[in-house]
């Protein structure tokens, strides 16, 4: 695999109680849902909470995430639930 960078954009946050954090917008123009960008594997609720941060300071300033899916070789291939290991607020 070699590993997409992608930007999400006019999006919407959605958390829950477990600490899943997802959201829903566009990926380089493309509709998705269910983006995964809580914590790492074990569920730490702290990188939950700075990924609910970061998500929610983008959705409010209207600013897009840059993102970088290790596991796909094009946006093409990303599924529901698809965890993104790396974000960054866009300028």
């Amino acid at each position: 695999m070699v590993g997409v960078n992608s930007t999400i954009s006019d999006f919407e946050t959605e958390v829950y109680d477990h600490g899943g954090v997802y959201i829903h917008g566009k990926l380089n123009g493309m509709s998705v849902s269910w983006i995964d960008i809580s914590g790492n594997a074990t569920g730490s609720v702290n990188a939950s909470n700075r990924r609910l941060s970061l998500g929610m300071t983008a959705q409010i300033a209207g600013k897009g995430l840059n993102d970088y899916f290790s596991q796909l070789n094009e946006c093409s291939e990303l599924q529901r639930y698809t965890k993104v290991p790396g974000l960054i607020l866009k300028k």
